[in-house]
């Protein structure tokens, strides 16, 4: 997957230098279709689940080891209401987070 955001952007939410989350994090439109991207340190595995059909979207790839995770959502170019279903083997506990 090629990353459409770069390092020093990743880099300063873990360092807490990012001033605006909401410019970087969650949906955004690019030439490729819908990019979705979360940040989630001690998620293992994430995955996008549409809130309306409750069907699995895409799965997040983890594009940083601290846990940066953003995949595209191909054929897609409208914005939908969506969930994370989050996997984290370290408490051993799965999670839905809800998004509109």
């Amino acid at each position: 997957m090629t990353k459409l955001v770069a390092q020093s952007v990743i880099n300063s939410f873990f360092d807490g230098k990012q001033d605006d989350p909401f410019a970087v994090l969650g949906m955004h439109e690019t030439h490729n279709g819908i990019e979705i991207r979360a940040l989630l340190p001690d998620a293992d595995k994430v995955e996008v689940i549409d809130k309306e059909s409750q069907s699995m979207v895409v799965a997040l790839e983890r594009v940083d080891e601290r846990g940066f995770f953003s995949a595209i959502v191909p054929d897609v170019n409208h914005f939908f209401a969506y969930q994370f279903k989050v996997r984290n083997l370290k408490y051993f506990s799965f999670g839905i987070i809800s998004l509109i």
